[in-house]
């Protein structure tokens, strides 16, 4: 592991990462034993949008199944992918695409006020001898089994979410909820939940089972963050980080280049 320090504070941009442009087959349905996910079905919907929704796409733009990426998932689930509309799966295409993103944009019917405020959710879907699996389960932070539990908001949120009780509860209220719903990626056979404002949470890559926040072999400190879009350098052959101390002063940056065993 590369450390360095870097002192005033640098304006970082980046894109999104892991699979850009991956396109999975079109799927008409699902079999297994726990409902069927509506969020898949969607894929095939139609729907006659007006052309100035179109602007800058091409093919049929689906608003029934863009509406529900702002749905709470209620259910977690596992099953094979059974029904493929078009084509088939290459039997030699075998891995695992993990996918991270905002699933739950409600405590018990109140709605958080914006969708980057929800909980993660790492959906994963394996390819093996051309067979298809689907799995799905939310990150289990501390501030999801928190309001689990609790059946309310108990946290601000970084996008504008208040607790219920207004101003008054509010505003001393300095507590973050990470909710570890920006990026996931699969390095030194660590499966890593990312959000930019606090630490990522490691997960079993199989059952996305969450084991808790992880800091990355004691590098992180408990408080730091670490930022949810690293890029990876095949020149090096490792991932490059890098976490933020904001100060009012003064603001330190510190980036990490890690290997494959996290050193």
């Amino acid at each position: 592991m590369a450390r360095y320090m870097l002192i005033p504070a640098l304006l970082l941009a980046f894109s999104s990462s892991l699979a850009d442009g991956f396109r999975l087959p079109r799927l008409l349905g699902a079999s297994a034993s726990s409902p069927s996910p509506t969020a898949l079905e969607a894929t095939t919907a139609t729907s006659t949008p007006n052309p100035q929704d179109l602007a800058g796409t091409t093919g049929t733009w689906n608003y029934e199944g863009w509406i529900k990426g702002f749905e709470t998932a209620r259910t977690e689930t596992s099953y094979e992918i059974k029904d493929i509309v078009e084509g088939s799966i290459p039997k030699d295409l075998t891995g695992t695409l993990f996918r991270n993103g905002h699933a739950k944009f409600d405590v018990e019917g109140l709605e958080i006020a914006h969708p980057f405020d929800g909980d993660g959710m790492i959906s994963a879907v394996t390819f093996k001898d051309g067979r298809a699996f689907f799995r799905n389960r939310f990150v289990e932070t501390e501030g999801y089994k928190r309001e689990k539990q609790s059946k309310k908001i108990e946290y601000r949120g970084t996008f504008g979410t208040q607790k219920p009780g207004g101003w008054i509860r509010n505003i001393f209220d300095t507590r973050r909820k990470n909710v570890a719903n920006t990026n996931v990626i699969f390095w030194g056979n660590r499966l890593l939940a990312l959000w930019e404002g606090g630490l990522p949470h490691l997960m079993d890559p199989m059952t996305l089972q969450t084991f808790g926040e992880s800091r990355l072999a004691k590098v992180l400190k408990s408080n730091q963050n670490l930022c949810a879009h690293p890029r990876y350098d095949p020149a090096t052959d490792r991932y490059v980080f890098f976490s933020t101390d904001p100060d009012p002063r003064k603001t330190k940056v510190t980036l990490y280049e890690f290997d494959r065993d996290f050193k």
